[in-house]
């Protein structure tokens, strides 16, 4: 991993910046889901391996959706 992104799963300034992006994104996410990223924008505690796996998840998908959103829509030219 480059020295200038650090890896989110132990830094906390970057976990709480793709949190935030995550919520402020506009992507589909149920209650729990936005409810355990707003906890990583304020928690500095390590996260458990549940949670590392969760949040490896939820950016597997907001990757998904930022795919989706660069896509052109239908009559864009």
């Amino acid at each position: 991993m480059s020295e200038d992104i650090k890896n989110p799963l132990t830094d906390y300034e970057t976990r709480r910046r793709l949190s935030l992006a995550m919520l402020c994104s506009g992507m589909q996410l149920r209650p729990r889901a936005a409810q355990f990223l707003g906890g990583l924008t304020v928690d500095r505690n390590p996260l458990s391996e549940k949670q590392a796996n969760w949040f490896l998840d939820l950016m597997d998908k907001f990757s998904e959706f930022d795919q989706a959103q660069r896509l052109p829509k239908a009559g864009d030219e």
